[in-house]
């Protein structure tokens, strides 16, 4: 019998799905506030190209992200690019642009 890890194992008996929900190209300035995702929801970000920061605002802390890091982050975020300067509109679902 072969050895199968954890999360391979739990892979085989939990059904998982997903979707692209949005993909995003922006140039600065811009900023995007997410809302608290729902139940059941694994949202992530992956960083194509370039670079954005993650502020968290319920520890009050940021960190930067850059091409190929991958975040799950399910409870409100902000992301933008770090300027300081005032961001352009965005229209993104589930988020709220400020």
């Amino acid at each position: 019998m072969s050895e199968v890890d954890w999360l391979s194992h739990l892979l085989q008996i939990v059904t998982v799905t997903g979707q692209l929900e949005v993909r995003c190209a922006y140039g600065a300035p811009w900023r995007v506030a997410w809302s608290r995702a729902a139940a059941n929801e694994i949202p992530y970000h992956v960083i194509v190209k370039g670079r954005a920061i993650f502020a968290d605002p319920e520890t009050r802390t940021a960190r930067e992200l850059v091409s190929g890091d991958i975040l799950p982050h399910g409870a409100a975020h902000v992301l933008h690019d770090g300027s300081g300067q005032t961001p352009i509109p965005i229209d993104a679902p589930n988020s709220e642009s400020s």
